[in-house]
């Protein structure tokens, strides 16, 4: 993933997700993974956004 959230988004993997290069400027990011969330360089979540992760089966 590389971009900018301003609003809810869910991303759903059946493996692994790799995050860089994201803004969370407002509203909710939700991860839903089988495998592992991988957060690398450039991911921020700014004051008043959220970040949810979900292990799925």
């Amino acid at each position: 993933m590389n971009q900018t959230v301003t609003f809810n988004k869910t991303v759903t993997s059946c493996g692994d997700i790799n995050v860089r290069n994201v803004t969370v400027n407002s509203g909710k990011l939700t991860l839903k993974a089988a495998g592992k969330v991988n957060m690398t360089s450039g991911f921020e979540v700014q004051p008043g956004a959220e970040l949810e992760t979900i292990k799925i089966q």
